[in-house]
């Protein structure tokens, strides 16, 4: 479903009579609301999670030769939340915290195959040391939730778990109407479609093998 299809569906569960809403925008009254609390449980459903499957993302990108700082958007990443690992040509680099790399890499001006990188303050990255040539980067990470604003909008998360927003913006309506009966039901299907949720698009348990 859409961002639209999900108010309608919200409005039509909740009870509220008439029709539409026909737009996401310029709606009064309780359809503005839904609108609202539509994009809210979306929002707050993306931002529970920061390691949702569906918030992974792949980046490719090269890197200058003699160049050892890039913005996000230089290496395709201007929508990172977390990262998960970069891939420098063969070798997996190792991340390390802004403090090291001030004390032991910042005043280094080597060059050669990138061995380490650091995310500074504002979210720049250094690499050291400084790539001799132009290797090719890979770049796994997870991305920042997407905010629902047009009709069209379709929510990251795969459209069989719609439903959860669904159950979470009929909670928000009827916490509003002070409906207890309504509430009680919509979290009850909402702690149902979060735990399929969380089944389907979280990272799956493993456990060490033993030595036997």
């Amino acid at each position: 479903m859409n961002f639209l299809e999900l108010c309608v569906r919200v409005r039509e569960e909740s009870g509220v009579s008439g029709t539409g809403p026909a737009s996401t925008v310029n709606q009064v009254g309780v359809l503005a609301k839904i609108v609202g609390w539509v994009r809210d449980a979306n929002n707050d459903i993306e931002k529970l999670k920061s390691e949702w499957r569906f918030l992974w993302r792949r980046a490719l990108t090269v890197l200058v030769v003699g160049k050892q700082s890039y913005s996000p958007l230089e290496l395709n990443v201007s929508e990172l939340k977390s990262m998960q690992r970069i891939r420098v040509g063969d070798t997996i680099l190792r991340e390390i915290d802004w403090n090291e790399w001030v004390e032991c890499y910042e005043l280094q001006t080597g060059q050669g195959l990138p061995q380490v990188f650091a995310i500074a303050p504002d979210n720049r990255f250094y690499f050291y040391p400084a790539p001799d040539t132009a290797y090719s980067v890979t770049i796994d990470y997870f991305s920042k939730p997407a905010r629902l604003v047009n009709d069209a909008d379709v929510p990251q998360m795969p459209e069989e778990h719609h439903d959860c927003i669904v159950q979470k913006a009929l909670m928000f309506y009827a916490h509003f109407e002070e409906d207890q009966a309504l509430y009680q039901l919509a979290a009850m299907r909402y702690e149902e479609k979060l735990s399929q949720l969380c089944s389907d698009q979280l990272p799956r348990m493993g456990f060490a093998r033993g030595p036997f």
